[in-house]
């Protein structure tokens, strides 16, 4: 039981405490009287039966007047046997007393006599065998409060442990019994100079004499380690002057050492509790250290003493890593500093009431009950008000490790390394707020963040706030905005040249990345350094606050245009759900434009018109478009394609040339800019093994095959735009075929990459994409071709596909995650060419009309693939028709013949037809 434990400590340490008093404290520091004779009187009897048993259960039960007694026969022993001194009586003498009175124990209770006239001896400067009446009077009368108030303490004891009193009572009572007791004692202690003694011998003597007070080397060396903590200065010497301060500080101690003992019986079951319970009582901790220094020796005993075995060392590199990381690492080596301990102090508490507000932040958000914002804004505005008043920047270290120190923590004590992520991932963020390194944290930069603390966590609150609830596209446009503008307020204006993060630091982001898109994330992160330095400049280790303030400002531009789309779609209702290009739009006004410039909107007008005007897909919510001729445009699709064409023209600006005032891509700069996004395609399986024909491979795609391309032999940014999404539909249709084929064909590959064998995903390829996924409503040209095509001419085609699609044509390596990606991929380019030019009668061919308006956009690139000179070009039609009526590149023979032969007749195009052409301008 917990009140045996913490009676069974009384019985040892406050007698203890009572020896060391007196033995410090003068209670046996008198003056002898000389030239006295002394002698007993055998007659002597007193008034009371003294029994010597009851003085066992002094601090457990009243025995007070068994106390009355004792001293009382005392007096009259003092008054009736003659002695030597009238005022002081010597040991000869009282061990008459004892053997009288307590003729059973006289001998355990003379060797504690014999201890007690040794220290008066040696520390006292006294007569090694007297003692003063007046010293034993005060001792009398000390004894009997200690006796009532241990009483009370001890039936409170039993009260709590019956259910009788609750914990706080019992912590009253315990508090108010050593708080009375110390008071009285330090009435009694006489006024006398401070006396001093040998802690460590006083206590080893007091231990081999009396069993109650059995104290090992530990018990020893945590009295040592507490008083030198309690009082500073030498721990292996006691004063007086010392247990005086110990005594009026009693209702602090022993409020502390209460709480460390029911510490289990406060039921603090959440971090919150304790972390509540922790900080109510920090202040009251620190102010019980009255040391100038703490050693690391102590810190790693007392860590051993609660509990810590096995772990000293760790205990040890932990505390030397926070002298050098977060304290002053430059002051007293091996110790904590009296500034460190206040340092100490300072940290945990924010750390507390940081947790503790964001805990109560979080438990308002998850409430089932709403809680109005004002009660938030109330709570983080005190905390920030509260970090402001108990932080003083000028007392800070010169450089706070943070950093290095969580890696040491984490490395040392194997935490959990996502939450030294988190840690981390906050301090990248630093930079951006107060500038300086993210690894570390500076007393100016503290003075920089203490202003912005408020406006910084009602931003952050408003986060999760919103976050909690469903909305709109368009409000939560809206509210990006709006934070982006308080962020905005709030950011570090860094000098041009200053740096602003490391590009490395970006992967302490991962903490925020769900395990489903970390690869791509880390492809992200992998290629950010390089496509960084490419479109904003600067080096890629490195990026500068102007770079970041480019970046900051693309940013915003995104989100601006995504809120003005949402705002203006609403304006042109018909318009946009029109199925045809619309060529022009009239001015209509939105209230939202009042909040930007005039140049702002006529850019995004601009942008807007162009989308109406040019683009034929539109990406829906499931990442999915219509292949048809009549256009479906949604909000997501329209929004993507404003800013797929942004984001592509701050990429051909980087790495493109301009042509005609346009931005665009030739071969070459595609090879170069592809090869800085492989870490990003890795993940999504869109990296090549013929890296080769990489580049040229994307270029024809393009340039050909979308309903913008011109066949000018680079790619422009709508081209772009159109490719962009093409790629999105296929890596989508990918994904839920390779779900739909786990249940009909057998993974010849992994679990994180199936793959199916060619004889076996081939039958099934169309009934599963046009009835068990349903996509026959995304490309009607091909359900309606499917549907009328004989089964040979259907499994031709797409084992033509195939061959062309795949990096290697070869039936016996199964199909895997990007084999599909590209076979959808160029099944979507062929339903592009039909859907651009089978306009005159849609009956899934293209005739000679329709393939006459297609050959001007393949022209360059028959030209290319069959490397014509100049004089040659006139061939390049013939080329063409060839290849799609015979479906293989033409001989210099046969083109002759083909070419000049009048009765060739009308050619057509299946999609058989437009395949094979695919397959000779890639792969050619």
């Amino acid at each position: 039981m917990r009140f045996h434990k913490l009676r069974n400590l009384l019985s040892k340490f406050l007698p203890i405490i009572g020896c060391l008093g007196l033995l410090s404290c003068g209670f046996v520091n008198d003056k002898p009287v000389e030239n006295t004779d002394s002698y007993q009187n055998s007659e002597l009897s007193g008034g009371c039966v003294i029994d010597p048993d009851s003085y066992a259960l002094i601090f457990e039960s009243d025995i007070h007047k068994q106390i009355e007694c004792l001293e009382y026969n005392f007096e009259q022993f003092s008054r009736y046997v003659k002695r030597a001194d009238a005022d002081a009586i010597s040991k000869k003498e009282l061990s008459v007393f004892i053997e009288d009175f307590f003729p059973d124990n006289s001998h355990k209770i003379m060797d504690g006599l014999s201890l007690l006239f040794k220290v008066n001896f040696i520390f006292i400067d006294d007569s090694q065998d007297k003692i003063s009446t007046e010293g034993m009077k005060r001792l009398f009368k000390l004894l009997a409060s200690a006796n009532i108030n241990a009483a009370q303490i001890n039936q409170s004891f039993k009260r709590y442990h019956n259910g009788e009193i609750s914990l706080e009572a019992l912590r009253s009572d315990f508090i108010s019994g050593l708080t009375n007791l110390a008071s009285y004692a330090l009435q009694v202690i006489p006024e006398s100079k401070s006396s001093q003694i040998n802690l460590s011998e006083t206590l080893r003597e007091l231990s081999s004499k009396f069993d109650k007070m059995d104290l090992s080397h530990e018990h020893i060396q945590l009295i040592e380690v507490l008083k030198s903590l309690i009082f500073g200065k030498d721990r292996s010497i006691l004063s007086c002057d010392e247990i005086k301060q110990l005594l009026s500080r009693m209702e602090d101690i022993s409020a502390l050492a209460f709480d460390v003992l029911y510490y289990k019986d406060y039921n603090l079951d959440t971090q919150q509790k304790r972390a509540s319970f922790i900080l109510e009582r920090l202040d009251l901790v620190f102010k019980q250290i009255g040391s100038e220094k703490v050693n690391y020796e102590d810190i790693v005993f007392l860590s051993r003493y609660i509990g810590g075995q096995g772990k000293e060392n760790l205990v040890y590199e932990t505390a030397l890593s926070a002298k050098r990381h977060l304290l002053t690492a430059k002051s007293i080596d091996g110790a904590l500093s009296y500034k460190d301990l206040k340092l100490l102090k300072l940290y945990t508490k924010v750390y507390l009431e940081s947790f503790l507000t964001w805990s109560k932040v979080d438990q308002g958000l998850a409430s089932s009950v709403p809680v109005a914002r004002e009660f938030f804004e109330t709570e983080l505005s005190s905390w920030a008000a509260k970090l402001n008043t108990m932080i003083d920047p000028s007392q800070l270290p010169e450089e706070i490790g943070l950093d290095r120190f969580l890696s040491e923590l984490s490395e040392s004590w194997s935490l959990d390394k996502k939450d030294m992520q988190l840690a981390k991932s906050i301090m990248l963020l630093k930079p951006q707020m107060v500038g300086g390194k993210a690894a570390t944290l500076s007393p100016l930069e503290v003075d920089r963040i203490l202003p912005k603390l408020k406006d910084m966590a009602l931003s952050a609150f408003d986060v999760k706030l919103f976050a909690k609830e469903e909305h709109s596209a368009r409000q939560w446009y809206e509210f990006s905005l709006n934070t982006l503008n308080k962020i905005q307020a709030v950011l570090h204006h860094g000098d041009d040249f200053e740096i602003a993060f490391l590009t490395k630091n970006l992967s302490s982001l991962k903490v925020f990345v769900k395990e489903d898109n970390m690869s791509f994330f880390e492809g992200v992160i992998a290629g950010f350094p390089t496509i960084k330095a490419k479109i904003f400049g600067g080096h890629q280790e490195v990026v500068l606050y102007k770079e970041f303030r480019a970046i900051f400002s693309e940013i915003k531009t995104l989100i601006e245009t995504l809120y003005l789309s949402e705002n203006t779609m609403d304006l042109y209702p018909n318009e946009f759900n029109s199925k045809k290009l619309v060529k022009s739009l009239a001015y209509r006004h939105h209230e939202s434009y009042k909040n930007f410039s005039k140049t702002r909107i006529f850019n995004f007008k601009n942008d807007f018109k162009h989308v109406f005007s040019k683009y034929h897909y539109f990406l829906d919510e499931n990442n999915l478009q219509y292949y048809q001729t009549d256009i479906i445009r949604t909000r997501r699709g329209f929004n993507l394609n404003l800013i797929f064409k942004h984001i592509t023209g701050l990429l051909f600006k980087a790495y493109g040339h301009q042509e005609d005032g346009q931005y665009m891509l030739n071969i070459e700069e595609i090879d170069t800019m592809m090869k800085q996004f492989k870490p990003l395609l890795e993940p999504m399986g869109l990296w090549t093994k013929k890296i080769e024909t990489f580049a040229r491979n994307m270029l024809l795609l393009s340039d050909l095959f979308q309903s913008r391309s011109n066949g000018n032999g680079s790619i422009d940014i709508d081209e772009a735009v159109e490719y962009l999404s093409m790629v999105i539909v296929s890596v989508e249709i990918q994904s839920q075929l390779m779900l739909a084929y786990e249940g009909i064909c057998e993974n010849r590959g992994t679990d994180k990459d199936p793959s199916f064998a060619t004889d076996c995903y081939r039958p099934a390829f169309f009934k599963l994409l046009m009835n068990e996924l349903k996509l026959g409503r995304y490309m009607p040209k091909l359900n309606q071709y499917l549907n009328k095509a004989e089964p040979t001419e259907v499994a031709q085609f797409i084992r033509a596909v195939e061959g062309f699609a795949r990096d290697i044509d070869d039936e016996s390596i199964p199909m895997a995650k990007r084999d599909l990606v590209l076979l959808v991929g160029a099944l979507l380019n062929i339903e592009s060419t039909f859907v651009r030019f089978d306009q005159v009668d849609e009956d899934n061919k293209l005739d000679p009309r329709e393939l006459d308006a297609a050959f001007y956009v393949y022209r360059k690139g028959i030209v290319t693939v069959a490397e014509l000179s100049e004089d040659q070009e006139r061939y390049s039609k013939s080329i063409f028709l060839y290849m799609i009526d015979k479906m293989q590149m033409p001989s210099p023979s046969s083109l002759f013949i083909f070419h000049n032969n009048p009765y060739r007749g009308n050619i057509e195009a299946k999609r058989i037809n437009i395949g094979t052409l695919l397959y000779y301008l890639v792969q050619e």
